[in-house]
């Protein structure tokens, strides 16, 4: 039985890990980290561009935009109603949280209400008005959601999307008018070369038009994809390129394919879904049906890359168990560069925490899914855009 090979970057110190299936396994050790063609392809004008040159040939790609079907909307993503909720935290705290993070005295002073506040247990949770919601400045909102960051049921973290390249009039395009655009701009915030719209309830209550409610749901839920494509020429050594997308004793099959394609009329190309493995290439710019959803499985970026090189994928993975669990025995370590089905990790050392996994295709291309919500769908996608969601 074959090793899946781990790379683990700590500090700038790179090892690896193996185990016994053909997947690798990177780690990155980070400090201090912060964080769409399914049915309906939004295309823009594409131009193509290419990656660097390397094992895996001659890559050409172009961005497109994933747009997920209306059906995925679920009711409470209508709520025009904010909430805000603190764990571990007092009221008296919160506002000291407040005050930091820049609230002005006025903001505060629309807050006193006790009718906004309810201590419990857990934490404290607020309902804020939509003029405290509305006053907050990019760098205010920014400061003092970051307390809530992975906090279920919280406005925030549950209703919030992150928008690759931080350019929401590009995804928009014509489905918006400019005073809805506006709005946008007015509650949304940038964290590095992501977009945050984190106060959705806030806009859809300055919204009352059903189908414009749901057009902006659809603009918020897109996401920015690559489309990549091998090229292929007469000189083209066939037996080097399979060895890299077969990573030496995957897809078999990869070679006939590759001498196939080269037969065609030039120029010779084929699509780099044709080039993973079954049940990659079955998920690849698809979503998540709610009904899969609905029974509690978490199809997340960890399920994405464990089962990469499996025929049939494991639910093994959706069970509540360490994560070293599936990684201990299967997985060995290595010190070299990433190769094609590289599965990496990335970790918040602060908290020692899991943050994100992918698995590296070619050059800054790599597939993943971006969390285990159905709005989010399997992609490839640029690195670069991918780990905007995740860094400050």
């Amino acid at each position: 039985m074959y090793k899946r090979n781990l790379l683990l970057a700590n500090s700038g110190i790179v090892l690896r890990f193996t185990d016994p299936s053909p997947m690798r396994f990177t780690q990155f050790i980070l400090c201090g980290l912060l964080v769409l063609f399914a049915q309906r392809p939004v295309l823009t004008h594409a131009q193509i561009l290419k990656t660097e040159s390397g094992p895996w040939g001659e890559v050409e790609y172009y961005y497109t935009i994933l747009e997920p079907p209306v059906s995925h909307f679920w009711p409470s993503l209508f709520d025009t109603e904010t909430i805000w909720f603190l764990p571990g935290r007092s009221r008296g705290e919160v506002i000291q949280l407040m005050r930091s993070s820049g609230f002005s005295d006025d903001v505060l002073s629309q807050l006193l209400p006790d009718s906004y506040w309810q201590e419990t247990p857990k934490g404290t949770r607020i309902s804020p008005p939509l003029s405290v919601v509305g006053a907050l400045s990019p760098a205010q909102r920014k400061t003092f959601y970051e307390y809530m960051e992975d906090v279920p049921d919280t406005t925030p973290w549950e209703k919030g999307f992150n928008l690759e390249g931080g350019d929401f009039r590009a995804l928009a395009g014509d489905s918006l008018p400019e005073e809805v655009i506006a709005l946008v701009e007015q509650v949304s915030y940038h964290r590095g070369n992501t977009l945050s719209v984190t106060d959705v309830p806030w806009l859809l209550s300055h919204i009352p038009d059903e189908e414009m409610q749901i057009d902006l749901l659809r603009c918020l839920s897109r996401t920015r994809v690559t489309m990549a494509r091998l090229i292929l020429h007469d000189d083209s050594d066939l037996e080097a390129l399979a060895d890299w997308w077969t990573t030496g004793t995957q897809n078999k099959s990869i070679l006939p394919l590759l001498k196939d394609v080269q037969q065609t009329p030039y120029p010779h190309s084929i699509d780099l879904i044709h080039l993973l493995p079954a049940t990659a290439r079955q998920y690849v710019y698809t979503y998540l049906n709610p009904e899969d959803s609905a029974l509690g499985q978490q199809f997340d970026c960890f399920w994405t890359s464990v089962n990469f090189f499996r025929n049939e994928p494991t639910d093994r993975v959706l069970d509540s168990l360490p994560m070293n669990f599936y990684l201990q025995d299967d997985f060995t370590r290595v010190e070299d560069s990433t190769n094609f089905g590289d599965l990496v990790i990335m970790i918040d050392k602060d908290r020692n925490s899991f943050v994100h996994s992918w698995v590296e295709i070619v050059d800054d291309i790599v597939y993943t899914k971006n969390g285990n919500s159905i709005l989010q769908p399997w992609v490839l996608m640029k690195k670069s855009d991918m780990l905007s969601r995740y860094s400050d």
